[in-house]
């Protein structure tokens, strides 16, 4: 029988892998379009390969397929990576190397993935480009957390953080805010996580994205139990559930029946959490 914490790490995992991604149906339409894109401009009568705008298209490409096509997505980076360095374009080289660490963390090579990440890190041009840092440091974070190396993690996740926090990224101050409270409740320490979702959660209201509120509002129900903070866990699992009235997710439907379940329990309603 899986036990609780086990249950827990299970999720924390998903969350932290998932999170801030777009779903698989709307990566589909990303890679639709960025082929699209790609077709209308190698489709031109004076296109060349050494076209930037044909290398961004190449990174964006490989970034939308690495949760749908990992085989193409190794094609695309390598492809981006090589025209890159053949032009001297330093900003599409750096996305192809962290778009490659990206596919190793995908696909369990955390070693690889580390291998690339050190590469882009260590250009002294990487601060020209924050998304591609903020994105790089993201992904040696999450490779690092998968290797139990806690400490990195952290410092890696708050280095990401302050960057969005310089360029005011909702995106990346969510996806930050939210990894950080997650390593800091696969720790255990509660309190220290719930800051960082608190923080995650005043970001959502102006990213408008109910996938991201009901990440956000199952972790703070289940901290909340965690914290003996029952009245506040109860308020954020009904957002939940009202939330699904309209949405589909089905793996966050799971984690929030779970901690619903959890909640239960810990008021001693024993039938209502069976």
């Amino acid at each position: 029988m899986r036990s609780k914490s086990n249950y827990k790490y299970n999720f924390l995992l998903i969350a932290l892998t998932c999170l801030s991604y777009t779903t698989c149906f709307s990566q589909i339409d990303s890679v639709q379009f960025y082929k699209s894109k790609i077709s209308e401009l190698t489709g031109g009568p004076d296109f060349t390969e050494d076209n930037t705008a044909y290398i961004d298209n190449l990174n964006y490409l490989s970034y939308y397929s690495r949760l749908i096509e990992q085989d193409s997505m190794l094609v695309y980076s390598e492809k981006a990576l090589e025209l890159s360095l053949k032009n001297n374009y330093k900003q599409g080289e750096l996305e192809a190397l962290t778009n490659l660490a990206t596919l190793f963390l995908y696909t369990g090579d955390t070693d690889k993935s580390i291998e690339y990440t050190l590469q882009v890190i260590e250009s002294p041009l990487l601060s020209t480009y924050p998304k591609t840092e903020m994105k790089v440091y993201n992904v040696q974070g999450q490779a690092n957390f998968f290797k139990q190396d806690y400490p990195a993690t952290y410092a890696n996740f708050l280095h990401a953080l302050s960057i969005a926090e310089k360029q005011n990224d909702l995106f990346f101050l969510f996806r930050m805010n939210m990894n950080l409270g997650t390593i800091f409740s696969k720790l255990e320490n509660y309190n220290e996580a719930l800051a960082y979702y608190d923080k995650a959660l005043e970001v959502t209201q102006n990213l408008k994205d109910p996938t991201k509120d009901l990440m956000l509002l199952s972790n703070l129900a289940y901290l909340n139990i965690k914290l003996n903070n029952l009245d506040e866990a109860k308020i954020h699992l009904d957002k939940c559930l009202k939330l699904f009235e309209s949405q589909t997710n089905k793996t966050w439907l799971a984690w929030t029946q779970y901690t619903l379940g959890y909640y239960n329990q810990a008021k001693n309603n024993f039938d209502t959490a069976l």
